[in-house]
């Protein structure tokens, strides 16, 4: 006997369907607890947005969920740093939405009409859908274009763009319909800056999470 147990080939097929859950848990968790600590931040250092909390929290565990999802079926298996690059693409996939907005739109809105009680922003969003979905369709496109190429992966990567947009991305969407004042850019700054926390914060997360599974894997070689 050579001392190798033999392994059973259906054995590693049932462990390996039933890991393939456990990073889209993992991102869904990271993902309401950076929406958490964004909550924290924004009481901190702006307003008190906890009215807002439930919807946020489904929020971010949903993005969570999608760039996980998307991780998992673009690098298989991933990595520390393919994690790392996925989400550093697809945060600034969102700030390059924000310059779209400036370079495309003119201004229609004044900030001071942003700031009343019932500012105009379902008329902003609506001016702002097309370039959104046109964003999504291709900025999808690009990031399937360099990280990936095969067609099984389409899907799961134009969700993920498609849903960060939405959810994270509409604020940046409308930033060139507003007539924004010399002394206002650093309202605009902010906003982008709160993105890039966010995305951080949700990447750093999900990698310390106990046992995270997107710390521990490795490439084959």
């Amino acid at each position: 006997m050579s001392g190798v147990e033999a392994v059973d080939p259906r054995s590693i097929e049932r462990s390996g369907r039933g890991s393939d859950l456990r990073p889209v848990g993992e991102g869904a968790t990271a993902g309401a607890l950076a929406t958490l600590g964004f909550l924290i931040l924004h009481a901190i250092a702006i307003s008190d947005i906890w009215f807002s909390a439930p919807m946020m929290l489904v929020t971010g565990a949903a993005c969570g969920t999608c760039l996980s999802w998307s991780h998992a079926s673009v690098f298989a298996p991933g990595t520390t740093s393919t994690w790392v690059t996925w989400n550093t693409a697809q945060t600034g996939l969102l700030l390059l939405l924000g310059l779209a907005s400036l370079a495309v739109f003119s201004p229609q809105w004044s900030m001071a009409e942003l700031m009343v009680d019932e500012p105009p922003l379902g008329e902003l969003f609506g001016q702002a859908l097309p370039l959104m979905a046109a964003f999504t369709v291709i900025g999808g496109i690009a990031l399937w274009a360099a990280f990936s190429r095969r067609a099984s992966t389409l899907l799961s990567v134009l969700a993920t763009v498609a849903l960060l947009v939405l959810l994270l991305g509409h604020n940046a969407a409308i930033i060139g319909l507003v007539d924004i004042p010399a002394g206002g850019y650093y309202l605009v700054a902010e906003m982008l800056g709160l993105i890039i926390v966010l995305g951080v914060s949700f990447t750093a997360i999900a990698l310390l999470l106990p046992g995270s599974s997107l710390r521990s894997t490795r490439r084959s070689s």
